[in-house]
């Protein structure tokens, strides 16, 4: 970092360099779109460092059976997992003791977590108790972002229905997928310094 990048950095918060770890599924990991949303955030901040964990298919009870025994150095931890949970009908109190839990432990690490919300599905094109289930869990974060203080990057609410899904019916066109990235640019820069 030059001199001048420093001196922004401790005197206006400008261009710090930042780590970040990203927890996600096949949405935040870029699934079927040519510019993933890691790789828009880079572009974007590319004075920032970031641990991509996301894997397709990834539930967050799934990753609760290993995340206390991995190193969490990352300054913020991003949670955007619960997709997978929702559609496989884990019962939100289950998924509420996880999302607490990663929370505990990334803050016993230092990090800051941070919220995406769940991402919206259209209603009729899957079993009902699939998708109740999914804004269950989607309750369950935001009653724990509001509870606990935790930024929510607000994924969940920019749902534009058909115009957002790829052929597939679940996953993101490159252009929300960009609104994804977007969102939690703009989270992440509002967190203090």
């Amino acid at each position: 970092m030059d001199w001048l990048q420093k001196l922004l950095c401790r005197l206006f918060g400008y261009r710090c360099p930042l780590s970040i770890e990203l927890n996600g599924d096949s949405i935040l990991n870029g699934y079927g779109v040519d510019i993933t949303p890691v790789q828009r955030i880079q572009a974007a901040r590319p004075w920032w460092t970031l641990d991509d964990r996301c894997i397709n298919g990834l539930r967050l009870q799934k990753l609760m059976l290993t995340f206390a025994d991995v190193p969490h150095n990352s300054r913020v931890t991003v949670i955007a997992l619960g997709a997978n949970d929702g559609f496989g009908l884990v019962p939100p109190d289950e998924y509420r003791a996880d999302l607490l839990e990663a929370v505990r432990i990334s803050r016993e690490c230092g990090s800051t977590p941070v919220f995406t919300g769940l991402p919206g599905m259209p209603l009729g094109r899957f079993p009902v108790e699939w998708t109740d289930n999914l804004d269950a869990l989607n309750a369950v974060m935001h009653d724990i972002a509001t509870q606990q203080g935790i930024p929510h990057a607000g994924w969940d609410a920019d749902f534009r229905g058909d115009e957002d899904l790829n052929p597939d019916g679940v996953h993101r066109t490159q252009a929300a997928s960009d609104r994804l990235a977007q969102l939690l640019i703009q989270t992440i820069d509002g967190l203090p310094r």
